[in-house]
Order: structure tokens, then sequence, then C-alpha cells
């Protein structure tokens, strides 16, 4: 990682966003053209603040330096929607990329879509998007984001346990667990025999 990428991060860690926002303009008015990995660092950064306004000052010094975008600048902007609850924009984003298939969407892609749908009680979401995960990319859930999602909080209006057993019995009921993942949530077979009868039906389209 490059020097100002460091700089850059250290601001954002302190909160620093304006002073983090002049590195990258400065350099681009004086001719120095910053990295990809200082956007990328950048935006990562801003992308909490949910903030088009902040964000698009960014974009411009992209547009003017020509630099490209890579999949650490794209989760910036979907983390970015997402923070400002805008879902919508954050799909649009997302389906983007995935129709072109220039830049491939990581698993961080995904785990940031999986904790928004969690947090809104988005059963059926999360369902279609980790099916979408392994159809589309060869992706399948691993215990480290089930162990994650479990922790993300949720309406008050859901109830957490049904909400949560009937997530896990949905991802393996249709194989969209691991190996080690399916192993480990093997005894919702012995819950359910093999009666898929209770999979949440899909009738959204992700």
């Amino acid at each position: 990682m490059t020097i100002c990428s460091e700089l850059l991060k250290e601001y954002c860690r302190a909160w620093r966003f304006e002073e983090a926002l002049k590195v990258t303009h400065a350099m681009s008015t004086k001719g120095i053209v910053p990295s990809q990995d200082c956007f990328s660092t950048l935006l990562e950064g801003l992308s909490v603040l949910g903030s088009w306004t902040v964000i698009k000052r960014v974009l411009d010094d992209m547009d003017t330096n020509m630099i490209p975008h890579n999949i650490q600048t794209i989760n910036a902007l979907i983390q970015c929607a997402l923070a400002s609850k805008d879902k919508v924009t954050a799909r649009e984003i997302f389906l983007e990329i995935d129709e072109g298939r220039k830049i491939r969407p990581n698993r961080r892609t995904f785990d940031m879509f999986f904790r928004y749908h969690v947090e809104h009680g988005e059963l059926r979401n999360v369902v279609l998007l980790a099916a979408k995960m392994k159809r589309a990319y060869g992706f399948t859930i691993d215990n480290r984001c089930i162990e994650h999602m479990m922790k993300y909080p949720i309406p008050k209006k859901v109830k957490r346990d049904s909400f949560l057993s009937q997530l896990l019995y949905d991802l393996w009921g249709r194989e969209l667990l691991d190996d080690d993942a399916m192993e480990r949530y093997a005894y919702l077979r012995g819950l359910s025999g093999e009666d898929m009868s209770k999979l949440t039906q899909e009738d959204e389209d992700w």
C-alpha cells in the first residue's frame, strides 16, 4: 500500500474526512495523479457517512485523473448507498457490474447486502441473494458469514429466534451453505425430515 493510501486510511480512522478529501484533491490540482489504491482507500473510508455529496467529490477527481473503478471502489459506493438506506441505488450499482462482468463481485460485496437485508428483516432477499451468489459466482455461505448474520441487529417487530431459524433452514434446504456449514447445521434435517415444504417461497426478485 502506498504512503498516500496509508495516510488516507489514518485520516479516515480518525474521522478526519475533510483532511482526507484534501489529500487526493491537492495531488490532482498539482498534476500528481493519485493511484487507484488511494481512491479505493478514500472511498471506503468515506462510505460510512452515506453522503453522496462527499462521494461525488472523490468521483470527480477520479474522472479528472481517468482512474478506473475496481471492486474496492464499487464496494465503497454500494456501502455508501446502504449507509444512506438507499437499497435501490445499491442494487443498481451491483447489477451494473453484474451485467457487465468487467468487475467481479467479491464476498465483501455480498456481505454488505446480507447485513442490510438481515438488519431490515428481509428473509427472502437474503436467500435470493445467496442463491444468486452461488449460481452466478460459485460462492456459498460459510460459517463465518453465518456467525456474522447471527449477530446483526434485526427489527424489533421481527421475532429474532424464528427469523434466524427460518433463515438457516432456507439456506440449508437450498444447499446454499458450504460443506462445513452444511455439516454444522445438519441437525436441521432432524427437525424437518425430508420435508422442504416449509422453505420460504421465492416471490421476490433479487
